[in-house]
């Protein structure tokens, strides 16, 4: 009933040669058939329209292409929109890899292209992306024989886009929003999914191109009557549009997550999302789309950006560490503030901290900042505190990039980015030479952290005496150096790693610091890498 491909399909391609002259099951070209053109009923877009459309890529099926061009063909099996520099909106029901939706994708096993219109185009036409991070509503159940609720799901991009996004509904207590999401209103329909779908064959020939459709909305009470006969049930948080009765348009297989959308001011608005259907096109039984203006709140409650800074300090020790925040997008403005800790997890008033701002193309009030495109800010540490061992989050209603420049008298200078939450990770330490390493671990969920840490040598062997136990309060951090956090362990001229992992499926963020004997040079900061 979702408009996603059938994972049946999927799995026939795994026995099947893979090319694009039709012989695979998943995809085929585009040929016209019986009267149908794309997305059903549809025809190819523009060049350089609607570049906000996004395809969410299967990795695995993406294999089955020749060339890297096909593979981002046969991989396409969902859409989506770009809805800011660094998410994209979509269905909950892509997020699984099973018709079950038990078994959830995992980032690693997808890529998200933007603004691309031919799938087999060159390389160089829009922006591949590798994906942070999968956020699905909480309340989705795709097994309800009685429809699809809460189907609606966001993507983190690894890195922003420079595409321009597309706007979102206003909410329903919005005049305009009723009156543009009102029975007849002419809505825009675009996707690559299945351009013919054959009553008791299902759906095939998926075109290369990005399709286009139009499709009128139909009211929540038709469209409740029309699909009681299959018995599902129309909520109010979603919308229909299609052509009732006539059929012959309506999007299909593979546009699922895919955007409904109208001209508004010299833009476009996105009032729908790609959803279920019962068949496509038969006249019978409408395009069903998630409403946009019914989840407002949660996409901009879960689109929140937080950064975390794993060590931070303010006069202990003469410690200074300014935090710098900055937009890298060309387009999009983003807000946000600047969150400080101690070492119990407690929050520390700005204002003890804060001795001044610097700014580029950006407004600033005490830790709060809102960022042009390309503006920064760098919220300057008064140097008269006693505090070592806290920690910092940047909280951004889009993507914020931030780092920490520390000052340390008689070392030097060093700066860090913020650190990647994980539940395992890796660290490089030494102890020689005068230089030790030490390792500050932040609690990023919100239970106490209880982490393993296990000292490995050059050669990745344990070390003997080589193992400990941290626990961390939430919101707060560790910070030892290699002979605390392993005192019984010979260090002396050690060179080696630490692994950290965290258990019942805790969260931290770390960075790992050297401090030497003194002298330029003798302070700097290590990067953690997550594991898997």
């Amino acid at each position: 009933m979702t408009r996603r491909i059938p994972a049946f399909i999927a799995l026939l391609a795994l026995v099947v040669t893979s090319t694009v002259s039709g012989q695979a099951l998943r995809k085929t070209t585009k040929p016209v058939r019986d009267g149908f053109q794309y997305i059903i009923g549809g025809e190819d877009v523009p060049e350089g329209a609607f570049p906000f459309q996004a395809g969410l890529i299967d990795l695995e099926f993406a294999q089955f292409g020749n060339t890297p061009e096909e593979e981002i063909f046969f991989g396409q099996y969902c859409g989506g929109t770009l809805i800011a520099p660094q998410w994209i909106l979509t269905a909950a029901h892509c997020m699984f890899v099973d018709n079950a939706f038990t078994i959830p994708y995992q980032p690693g096993e997808l890529n998200v292209i933007v603004g691309k219109r031919d799938l087999l185009g060159p390389l160089t036409e829009g922006e591949l992306h590798e994906v942070e991070s999968l956020v699905v509503h909480e309340a989705f159940v795709g097994d309800d024989p009685a429809g699809v609720p809460n189907d609606i799901a966001l993507i983190k991009l690894a890195t922003p886009s420079n595409v321009e996004p597309i706007s979102l509904s206003p909410a329903m207590t919005s005049a305009i929003s009723t009156l543009r999401q009102a029975p007849g209103t002419i809505a825009t329909i675009t996707g690559w999914g299945a351009t013919v779908f054959l009553p008791g064959s299902g759906a095939g020939e998926f075109p290369s191109i990005l399709q286009q459709a139009q499709v009128p909305v139909v009211s929540n009470q038709e469209c409740s009557t029309l699909y009681a006969a299959g018995n599902v049930t129309i909520l109010d948080s979603q919308l229909c549009a299609g052509v009732v009765p006539a059929g012959g348009i309506d999007s299909c297989s593979g546009d699922s997550g895919g955007p409904l959308f109208l001209a508004e001011g010299g833009g476009f608005v996105q009032y729908g999302v790609t959803s279920f259907g019962i068949d496509c096109a038969d006249g019978e039984f409408p395009g069903v789309y998630t409403r946009v203006s019914s989840f407002l709140d949660w996409i901009a409650e879960n689109m929140v950006s937080t950064d975390y800074l794993a060590q931070f300090g303010n006069g202990g020790v003469g410690l200074e560490s300014d935090v710098v925040v900055y937009n890298a997008s060309r387009t999009s403005s983003v807000s946000g503030q600047v969150l400080y800790w101690n070492a119990a997890g407690d929050p520390i008033d700005p204002s003890t901290i804060i001795a001044g701002v610097s700014s580029i193309n950006a407004q600033v009030a005490g830790s709060a900042f809102d960022l042009a495109p390309f503006g920064s800010a760098t919220f300057k540490t008064t140097g008269t505190g006693d505090l070592v061992d806290g920690s910092v989050t940047v909280e951004g209603d889009g993507e914020v990039t931030s780092l920490i420049r520390f000052t340390l008298p008689g070392f030097g200078i060093a700066g860090v980015g913020e650190s990647t939450p994980t539940g395992s990770a890796v660290a490089p330490t030494r102890r020689e030479g005068g230089i030790n390493t030490g390792l500050a671990i932040r609690n990023v969920g919100d239970t106490v952290l209880t982490v393993d840490l296990t000292l490995k040598d050059s050669a990745g062997m344990d070390v003997t005496n080589g193992a400990g136990v941290q626990m961390v309060p939430v919101n707060g951090r560790v910070a030892r150096f290699l002979d605390e956090l392993f005192p019984t362990a010979s260090t002396d001229g050690f060179v080696g790693t630490i692994l950290i992992e965290a258990r019942d499926g805790g969260r931290f963020a770390a960075v790992a610091l050297e401090l030497g004997p003194g002298g330029s040079g003798a302070f700097t900061t290590l990067s953690v890498t997550p594991i898997g």
